[in-house]
């Protein structure tokens, strides 16, 4: 319970000061959308310390366990070169990147299948629904590079 406690603490704390980087600007209406989801994360945040209050005669603290690092290791590595992509090439395309490297990484396949073109298809089709809501919908003007 502690391991949670912590969490929703750390998450409360970063949703506020998100709140807070978001207010008191002479351009209000560019931090509706960020503001929406730093208040949405704050009151899961609180929710979440609630519901742990509320469970707290559980005996279950037992199963915590620790991190597997060698486990998070390939997305410890991705989203670095990712954020170091995406200046140059643009938003898209460093995005269809860094989700097709970690669909290969963390989905489990049956041996003696390639499904990377399947892998692929997921990405791309995953990155025209964030392009159709955050650039057709809510017109946010996404980091654009040498292709998209």
């Amino acid at each position: 319970m502690q391991r949670e406690l912590t969490l929703a603490i750390g998450a409360a704390l970063i949703a506020g000061g998100f709140l807070y980087a978001g207010s008191g600007h002479d351009y209000a209406d560019a931090y509706v959308f960020p503001n929406l989801i730093a208040w949405i994360m704050l009151g899961l945040a609180l929710l979440m310390i609630v519901s742990l209050f509320v469970q707290r005669s559980s005996d279950d603290d037992s199963k915590g366990g620790s991190i597997e690092w060698a486990r998070l290791l390939p997305v410890l590595v991705i989203l670095p070169v990712y954020v170091l992509i995406a200046e140059s090439l643009g938003f898209f395309v460093s995005s269809l990147l860094a989700f097709f490297a970690i669909s290969r990484v963390y989905v489990l396949s049956v041996p003696g299948e390639n499904i990377s073109l399947r892998y692929l298809a997921i990405s791309v089709c995953f990155l025209a629904v964030l392009y159709l809501i955050f650039v057709i919908l809510l017109q946010v003007q996404m980091p654009t590079g040498l292709v998209i």
